[in-house]
């Protein structure tokens, strides 16, 4: 019913700076569960 979304280059960034130092063995907040869903979203749009 929507657009597929888009994003910008600083947007994809941006995402990149947050899921890649972050050492998930050793991170017990559910917001890694943010993290995934950000991740999965542009991996199923081709964004990243």
């Amino acid at each position: 019913m929507v657009e597929a979304p888009s994003i910008t280059a600083n947007q994809r960034q941006l995402l990149r700076d947050v899921i890649l130092p972050t050492d998930y063995w050793h991170n017990s907040s559910c917001g890694i569960i943010y993290h995934l869903a950000a991740y999965w979203k542009a991996r199923r749009y081709n964004l990243l």
